[in-house]
């Protein structure tokens, strides 16, 4: 009886674990890396968002040639003021945290960009923001998916433009985190 009982409890652990062990895993991106033209968007400085929200400021998303993107994180008002000063200081971090990390393609004048979001518990769950191009240097995004659960979640958005701002030098694209979606 006793080792019936124990084979159980190893059963069910070895289930519990494998269970986890999935749900650890990090959701796997769509989108493959593709040779952008430069003549649809600018891709000489990074395209930033304005946020109005709890935390006002600048997002900064570099995006490369190869479909590779780079969030730089929020810029202050003032941090906007000396860009090249932020993007050094946070470059260095963020590199290194694949939530930072995404790729976009472009189908027409469409735009989609996709990448992982921050999580509590479990994998990194991806996410996906679809918009199109208005010209070269402004992006319109009109729709975001949140794949956090079984069914994603889409968000239509409202007034969500990225802007483009030239800067040089760009960071480095070079990452470990896409290296598999060549």
């Amino acid at each position: 009886m006793e080792r019936v009982w124990n084979k159980n409890i190893v059963r069910s652990i070895s289930i519990g674990f494998s269970v986890l062990m999935i749900s650890c895993t990090d959701q796997t991106l769509t989108l493959k890396k593709s040779v952008i033209p430069s003549s649809v968007v600018r891709l000489d400085g990074f395209y930033y968002s304005k946020s109005d929200d709890d935390q006002p400021g600048y997002g900064i998303t570099f995006l490369y040639r190869d479909g590779t993107l780079f969030h730089c994180g929020i810029a202050s008002e003032e941090e906007f003021q000396n860009i090249g000063n932020f993007v050094a200081g946070e470059e260095t971090v963020r590199r290194k945290e694949k939530e930072s990390w995404g790729l976009y393609n472009l189908i027409g004048n469409q735009f989609i960009m996709e990448g992982w979001s921050s999580s509590v518990g479990g994998g990194l769950p991806r996410y996906r923001k679809e918009g199109y191009i208005m010209n070269d240097s402004t992006i319109v995004l009109t729709r975001f998916i949140g794949y956090e659960g079984k069914i994603p979640k889409v968000q239509e958005i409202a007034h969500s433009y990225l802007y483009f701002h030239a800067f040089h030098p760009k960071p480095d694209s070079s990452n470990n985190f896409l290296i598999r979606y060549n």
